[in-house]
């Protein structure tokens, strides 16, 4: 099972993914080096309100 970790910072209305790397047992940044075909890194799920993109979010996870 992959873990997602999400971190949102609400002042400068940005939000950050991290996944969970099994083998090095650490956080992995999902950026444009590691995931750049991501949908998590559109404009629309990283430089928003948290609150308004949760619903987005969750739909491009699943």
């Amino acid at each position: 099972m992959s873990k997602i970790k999400i971190i949102s910072n609400p002042y400068q209305k940005k939000i950050a993914y991290h996944r969970w790397n099994e083998a090095l047992q650490q956080w992995i940044l999902v950026d444009m080096e590691n995931n750049g075909n991501s949908k998590l890194l559109s404009d629309e799920l990283t430089s928003t309100f948290f609150p308004f993109a949760v619903k987005n979010i969750v739909n491009v996870i699943f």
